[in-house]
């Protein structure tokens, strides 16, 4: 009988151990989402000698990747300064990393990278007059591909 966690016969990795880096920085996020590889599906028609007609789907291309960083406001302007840099047309890529640990692990479960990142939109979380909630800075960057490992 297994004791603790066991990945070899299923036990799940929790989904709140993990750590984001842009470009080799650690980044202190809440979540992250659109993590997904994903590739286009290029349509095959073709037609046999009696006659009948085949359809089939192979792979094409890895699509490009949407990913959203969600962490708390504060003064760190890392994610405003990059999106300014590329608002005057100065082209800045970067890599965003996110390592995923399991329950005690000190190596991570999985490792996903998003290849060439650039913001496109920086977004405050609803503020309520009154409200005793934490602001929230949502992040969206695009990437050329999810690699994963």
């Amino acid at each position: 009988m297994p004791t603790g966690y066991d990945y070899l016969v299923g036990d799940a990795v929790a989904a709140n151990s993990f750590i984001c880096y842009v470009d080799k920085v650690a980044i202190p996020v809440k979540e992250v989402s659109g993590l997904k590889k994903e590739l286009d599906m290029v349509e095959i028609k073709t037609q046999s000698m009696k006659g009948e007609y085949f359809l089939k789907k192979i792979p094409g291309k890895s699509k490009p990747v949407t990913l959203t960083i969600t962490r708390a406001l504060t003064k760190d302007d890392t994610f405003v300064k990059w999106m300014e840099a590329i608002e005057t047309g100065k082209p800045d890529r970067r890599p965003v990393v996110v390592e995923v640990f399991g329950p005690g692990d000190t190596s991570p479960q999985q490792t996903y990278t998003v290849v060439n990142c650039q913001p496109s939109a920086i977004e405050i979380t609803q503020v309520s007059a009154g409200a005793t909630n934490a602001i929230d800075e949502k992040i969206t960057l695009q990437g050329e591909k999810v690699e994963i490992k």
